[in-house]
């Protein structure tokens, strides 16, 4: 399966710049609205103005909010979240908050190429990383190949529930989305991590298994989450991408 097929541009997206500059062109406009009627209040007296009618952060810093939004759902929507691992997700975030460049066509388009050529290696890199230590062998050297087995334990993956029977540990969330990210995307299934995360957490508190038709974790009260990959065709596929990852040979050294 070659992920060049699969990763999109989302349709909508002239439709998102249009109206982000029209939610921008609105707040420019409400700032000088809200300067107008202040100076109005001045001449009942001073300091007239109701505290609450102004903006309560300075407009730029409300549109560089507004333009970290619009990136975040440009590249949800085009099935980058979907692609990314957990460090390539942190390196976007990062790049947003300081100062995040203006949600416009011209950047798009530089910024979808620069991520678009990385999208193999992110994907497999994020799969290597989470089964290496799946697998038990993230002792090993992190250029040494290796092979997934169809059962493995993962230690605490699992906690006590507020309410009754245990869910995904706080702490390994993030490993719990990217495991289940990697499954969704070699079985190419749409992926949203909340309904999923709900269903696990529901068949957990419950005392049972998650179970669909590719994969069961089952959450013992020690932490420990037993991992059954069910389908041996989406085994097969993740060991492939192990293998070339390390260059065609999974029990081999990296090229």
């Amino acid at each position: 399966m070659s992920l060049s097929t699969t990763l999109r541009l989302p349709p909508t997206i002239a439709e998102m710049v249009r109206h982000r500059d029209q939610a921008v062109a609105h707040l420019r406009e409400a700032g000088r609205c809200i300067e107008q009627a202040a100076e109005a209040a001045t001449m009942i007296r001073e300091h007239a103005m109701p505290f609450g009618a102004r903006f309560q952060q300075p407009l730029e810093t409300l549109i560089a909010e507004l333009d970290r939004k619009a990136w975040r759902e440009a590249f949800r929507i085009g099935g980058f979240e979907a692609v990314w691992d957990a460090k390539a997700r942190k390196e976007f975030d990062d790049s947003l908050e300081k100062n995040p460049p203006e949600f416009n066509a011209a950047n798009l388009r530089a910024n979808l190429m620069e991520y678009l050529p990385q999208k193999d290696h992110l994907f497999a890199r994020g799969l290597v990383a989470i089964f290496r230590k799946l697998s038990g062998d993230y002792k090993r050297h992190a250029d040494a190949g290796f092979s997934v087995p169809q059962k493995m334990i993962v230690r605490s993956w699992s906690s006590a529930s507020y309410f009754r029977g245990r869910q995904i540990a706080c702490y390994y969330d993030g490993e719990v989305r990217d495991f289940m990210r990697v499954l969704y995307k070699l079985t190419e299934r749409e992926f949203d991590y909340g309904p999923v995360q709900s269903l696990i957490n529901a068949a957990w508190a419950q005392g049972e298994p998650f179970h669909d038709e590719y994969v069961v974790l089952k959450a013992h009260k020690n932490g420990n989450v037993h991992i059954h990959i069910k389908d041996r065709a989406l085994l097969a596929r993740i060991n492939t991408v192990v293998a070339d990852y390390y260059g065609g040979n999974a029990l081999g050294e990296a090229a």
